[in-house]
């Protein structure tokens, strides 16, 4: 690894309605179309059911509806949303967000202490924070998140 490697953290940043998150970039499988769900009975209201993908099941969360943002689409059509496969360890889900906007590599001392995001429910999961466009991005840990969906 050279040395701008280990001074940037590489992330993949996706919206959901208005609040700019990010993830480690090893976490993300794929970004695939949204598409139907097959519903599950008797779960938390952002488990939204599962889809086929590559011969195997995945479970596909809200993050709106897990982190309690109301959705803006801005005359956006629910057709433009997308699903961001992650796994991390055993664990893995499809990600419904807003729109999935890629990788961003972030000096590492870009990366602040939480406290610009002002949801209670995302500050939970959050490792830390950069800007981006003039936007506070949050950095999510992944394994905290995926349990605490889980229901």
């Amino acid at each position: 690894m050279t040395r701008d490697e280990t001074d940037t953290a590489a992330l993949f940043t996706f919206s959901v309605s208005t609040v700019q998150l990010a993830i480690p970039a090893e976490a993300v499988e794929r970004v695939i179309e949204d598409q139907s769900v097959v519903p599950l009975p008797h779960t938390p209201e952002h488990i939204l059911g599962l889809v086929g993908y590559h011969r195997r099941t995945i479970v596909v969360v809200d993050v709106a509806a897990f982190f309690g943002i109301k959705q803006d689409r801005g005359g956006r059509d629910e057709e433009e949303l997308q699903i961001v496969v992650v796994q991390c360890g055993e664990l893995e889900a499809g990600f419904r967000v807003s729109r999935a906007k890629g990788v961003t590599h972030v000096r590492r001392e870009a990366l602040l202490a939480p406290n610009l995001i002002q949801n209670s429910r995302v500050q939970e999961v959050l490792d830390s924070e950069f800007i981006r466009d003039s936007e506070p991005t949050g950095c999510l840990v992944v394994p905290k998140l995926l349990e605490a969906m889980r229901g």
